[in-house]
């Protein structure tokens, strides 16, 4: 009996810890603060932010991983109570442990066939998580046969709900800690002003053709995002990772990018030199991969003055890309490339772009500070304007 409750008191406590980096994690994203990679980020199946962000990941606005926190940490502590004794009527702590165990494990049953079914990526992290929640779930279960009875059972009727209730106070508490250490209430003052912003802009386009797409077409969909970006740009890479997650988590929206080279190819700089590489690789339709590779490696190719040598770099970096790389290298040096990089750059004239990364909901300019949370507050706003 002991020995379950060892491993029950010990997967609880190694689920908060897992829970505690994923709530970091998600607030993280919700304020934009999005390094290149994370420990729990394998591929675009395995990625824990591609869940994290999706419309899936809150429950009454607080991220799933809080009330995940909550219920394995009270886990932990009914567990430890009944480890030391300190129980007056263990069978109460029993009938608690049961019902958090059974609700923690069908909450992964639900996550799972989410993630499988509907997101189709995982999380890592999540995965451990749901194999400890079956694993403590088990344990219960072979236990708490041996405590809880009829007359107990009635009894936890009226214990039952205070429990419930502090698992919420604590789900409530984290938030409001972690709204508070990542800033949160300022975030959302930010994306009101920003939302403001958009709503009073004037619909900019241009007839150029983008460099790259994905998602449905325009009349198809909702949103539809544009971005101006040089891939030399630092702050563009920061915006690439958040573009990124959008586009493997809402795939009903469609996303087009833009090359806007700082220097409008004029200095010894890579910028147009990676335009064209992309224009080229996607004529193989593989101009996203490169698109991300560039990103992914941008500081090595920023120093770089001799055009040879970015298309050298890129050609070693891009092996896992099944590229025609005579085709593609030829391409890199048609007149067709130059002039659609020039085309690029007309776009941005068009829009009065004058600094990278620039961004457009439905061609309405968009800051981009906080822009994951301002494109959540357009899309509820255009869902009420557009009721199915």
């Amino acid at each position: 009996m002991k020995k379950n409750l060892y491993i029950i008191c010990i997967c609880s406590f190694i689920a908060v810890g897992f829970h505690l980096y994923l709530s970091s994690r998600s607030y993280s994203l919700s304020a934009d603060k999005i390094g290149k990679s994370n420990i729990c980020h394998i591929n675009n199946s395995l990625n824990c932010d591609n869940v994290l962000a999706s419309n899936y990941s809150e429950l009454a606005n607080i991220p799933l991983s809080n009330w995940g926190f909550a219920t394995h940490l009270l886990i932990a502590l009914l567990s430890l109570a009944l480890l030391i004794g300190w129980a007056e009527k263990p069978a109460l702590l029993w009938v608690s442990l049961s019902s958090l165990s059974l609700i923690s494990a069908l909450a992964s049953l639900v996550m799972m066939g989410i993630s499988a079914f509907v997101l189709h990526v995982f999380c890592p992290f999540c995965i451990i998580l749901y194999l400890l929640s079956f694993v403590i779930f088990v344990c219960t279960l072979f236990s708490a046969k041996f405590f809880i009875s009829i007359p107990s059972l009635k009894e936890a009727r009226l214990f039952l709900p205070s429990v419930f209730l502090v698992l919420v106070l604590i789900s409530f508490i984290s938030h409001l800690i972690f709204t508070n250490t990542y800033n949160i209430q300022s975030v959302k003052k930010t994306v009101k002003l920003n939302m403001m912003d958009w709503r009073s802009s004037p619909v900019k386009s241009t007839e150029e053709q983008a460099l790259l797409t994905t998602g449905p077409p325009k009349e198809k969909t909702l949103i539809t995002i544009t971005e101006f970006a040089d891939f030399l740009c630092s702050y563009c890479r920061n915006s690439y990772y958040i573009l990124k997650i959008l586009k493997s988590t809402q795939p009903q929206m469609r996303i087009e990018y833009f090359s806007f080279p700082l220097d409008e190819c004029k200095s010894k700089k890579a910028s147009c030199t990676l335009t064209k590489a992309v224009y080229c690789a996607e004529k193989q339709n593989k101009g996203w991969g490169m698109h991300d590779l560039i990103f992914d490696n941008q500081k090595q190719f920023v120093h770089l003055t001799d055009n040879q040598k970015a298309i050298s770099l890129l050609k070693k970096l891009s092996q896992d890309l099944p590229l025609k790389w005579d085709q593609w290298a030829e391409c890199i040096k048609s007149p067709a490339a130059l002039e659609f990089t020039k085309k690029q750059m007309k776009a941005g004239k068009d829009v009065n772009i004058t600094g990278t990364p620039s961004l457009f909901v439905n061609g309405k300019r968009v800051n981009n500070r906080y822009f994951t949370k301002t494109l959540s507050a357009i899309r509820h706003h255009l869902e009420k304007q557009n009721p199915k």
